[in-house]
């Protein structure tokens, strides 16, 4: 599939409506996050109604939901497997969503950024 001026109107669009803030990337890039996710603790360290809870969600919503238009054939490979270093936040936020998997009884949470970070790991 060849990308088009309507794949990138599309991706420009999804970026308005799904786009991280940055106090949810900052928090998600911090060493403090780092620690937490290594030692499986964060479901522990915040509430549900943290701000920490919500910036995970935030950016990980964000990477599924670009999984989702991918598996979909919405969004073309060529724009899912550049667009951004996918496999690098499934790396940072990986370790905390199967764990919610576990914890919400939800085998299925998540799974749309999982295929799309491992493929773009075997693109890349």
């Amino acid at each position: 599939m060849t990308v088009d001026r309507d794949d990138i109107l599309f991706m420009m669009r999804f970026e308005e409506l799904f786009r991280p803030s940055t106090e949810a990337k900052k928090f998600v890039w911090s060493e403090g996050l780092k620690a937490l996710v290594e030692a499986g603790t964060f479901f522990d360290e915040y509430s549900l109604d943290s701000d920490e809870r919500f910036y995970v969600n935030a950016v990980a919503t964000y990477f599924e939901r670009l999984g989702e238009f991918w598996r979909q054939g919405i969004v073309p490979d060529e724009i899912a497997m550049s667009w951004i270093s996918v496999d690098m936040y499934w790396d940072l936020l990986g370790g905390i969503l199967i764990q919610a998997r576990e914890i919400f009884g939800a085998p299925g949470l998540w799974r749309d950024f999982e295929a799309l970070a491992a493929a773009y790991s075997a693109a890349n």
